[in-house]
């Protein structure tokens, strides 16, 4: 996206998700950031009718209904766009007229039962309706490989404004990983159309930390394969490395759909574990990856909704430990604490886990059988 704004236009969703009741959402960190970076030209749009006209979950449009629309006055945000760019100045973008939905318009046509009603807010770069649309029709290819304002190596910025950049790594390691990537790149130059080509490309390519070369390969996966669940689960991973949330909850929502119904499989590992033993499928990490983007971006329902379908399809010990770890937080942020205390009824310490122990061991801190302070002198 901080590609796309200097050259056109973008239509920004800035609660992050559509709205299930006509209510308005607050708006999500990681708009405020786009915004502040990139310094668009801002125009609130007011949309009513959509929840009517095409309510999620909702195949094909309702006929004979109507939507509104309504343009309102540039947002004035350059008191904040002139502050350092900081985790404070983000949020305070994200509480502020900048991202509040329901601040600016207030709509009194026909399709309102209370015409006093605020109606949900968009945020959009340029009023040009047709350049709006160009620019969000991404389809197959990612169009934000690469981001203006980045340090060079850096792969991503922070929610808070720092350059983030690839795990350091020992030259043994690297040497091996580099020999893996040229031999997926001879497989993948000897037949560009292979599905398991494109993918192994992509993952040798994230495990060397060039996240943003692997996204562009799974982007060109997805042209050429576009029913192939696999090319969204991965680029969904690796839009949540470079924080790109909200485009890792749609390419991950994607895959949800397009497993539905299928027998699941195994996944390979491309850094085999001490036993070489895979302890993930296709579908628990989707599943997996989808709850952590929507908890990362706040939504906690959501997140809730995709780890109940992770625990359905987590067979080992590792992935219960892994999916009741954001299953038990997700229920803490949304207060449920009994039925999150009952997440840890199954955990004990006798469990046989190959990979995730941290997991493990911290779902037994949160039962009480080790002790907090133990553990964190521990990890020091």
């Amino acid at each position: 996206m901080m590609e796309v704004l200097p050259k056109g236009a973008i239509i920004l969703f800035p609660e992050g998700t559509r709205s299930r009741t006509g209510d308005v959402g607050e708006g999500r960190p990681g708009a405020g950031l786009l915004a502040l970076a990139t310094k668009p030209r801002l125009i609130p749009v007011a949309i009513d009718g959509m929840q009517d006209l095409l309510p999620i979950g909702r195949t094909f449009p309702r006929i004979g209904r109507r939507i509104y629309i309504k343009y309102g006055e540039p947002i004035d945000y350059s008191e904040l766009a002139s502050q350092p760019r900081t985790r404070e100045t983000i949020n305070a973008a994200r509480r502020s007229r900048l991202l509040a939905p329901s601040v600016a318009i207030r709509y009194h046509g026909p399709g309102l039962t209370n015409p006093n009603r605020q109606v949900t807010m968009r945020l959009v770069s340029l009023s040009l309706l047709i350049v709006l649309l160009t620019a969000c029709d991404r389809g197959g290819e990612d169009q934000t490989a690469a981001a203006p304002e980045l340090p060079p190596g850096a792969q991503a910025m922070s929610l808070s404004g720092e350059a983030l950049y690839p795990p350091e790594m020992s030259e043994e390691a690297r040497g091996d990983r580099e020999a893996r990537l040229v031999e997926a790149r001879a497989d993948h130059e000897a037949d560009p159309d292979d599905a398991d080509a494109i993918i192994w490309l992509g993952r040798r390519s994230a495990y060397l930390g060039e996240y943003r070369e692997a996204i562009a390969t799974y982007s060109e996966g997805i042209a050429k394969h576009p029913a192939d669940p696999r090319m969204y689960r991965h680029r969904g991973h690796r839009y949540i490395t470079v924080r790109r949330f909200d485009d890792a909850i749609a390419d991950l929502e994607r895959a949800a759909q397009l497993i539905a119904g299928s027998d699941d499989e195994v996944e390979p590992d491309g850094m085999p574990n001490a036993r070489n033993i895979p302890t993930s499928t296709l579908h628990s990490n989707i599943w997996y990856h989808l709850g952590l983007a929507y908890y990362v971006n706040g939504d906690f329902e959501h997140a809730l909704r995709a780890y109940r379908e992770c625990m359905t399809v987590s067979g080992n010990p590792d992935m219960l430990v892994a999916t009741s770890h954001w299953l038990y937080m997700t229920l803490r942020r949304l207060g449920r604490e009994d039925e999150a205390a009952a997440i840890l009824d199954p955990i004990d310490a006798e469990m046989d886990i190959i990979e995730n122990d941290t997991y493990h061991r911290l779902l037994l801190m949160y039962k009480g059988d080790l002790d907090a302070e133990a553990l964190l002198a521990e990890a020091q």
